[in-house]
């Protein structure tokens, strides 16, 4: 009789063991596979942050260009200086891209003054 319960409990203790890693691979599969989405979603708003900052910077330009043309030059000016930092924020988007180590949104030290 002792030895049923002794084989019952270690066969229990088993099957218990066998449960806790069943658990603890599915828990590291799903986090992994949240990583993975994480990162991709994270890559996916950088391309677009970047996108949109390049096609800000181009916009930009042409305003700057017709203002030139108008003789609006110090207007222009400054929007060349705009666009300038909305290509720099589009490189720094690309970069962190690559690097996920580097903040999404890194703080420019350099503020533009008018």
């Amino acid at each position: 009789m002792a030895q049923v319960l002794s084989l019952a409990f270690v066969g229990s203790a088993v099957v218990l063991l066998i449960a806790v890693l069943i658990v603890r691979e599915s828990g590291r599969r799903s986090t992994a596979r949240w990583e993975l989405e994480r990162e991709r979603l994270r890559r996916d708003t950088l391309t677009q942050l970047a996108a949109d900052d390049r096609e800000h910077a181009r916009a930009l330009l042409k305003s700057a260009r017709e203002l030139f043309g108008a003789g609006h030059t110090a207007t222009a000016a400054i929007l060349e200086m705009q666009a300038t930092d909305y290509e720099m924020r589009a490189d720094d988007h690309e970069a962190a891209r690559s690097d996920p180590t580097l903040p999404m949104f890194p703080a420019r030290q350099r503020q533009l003054s008018l």
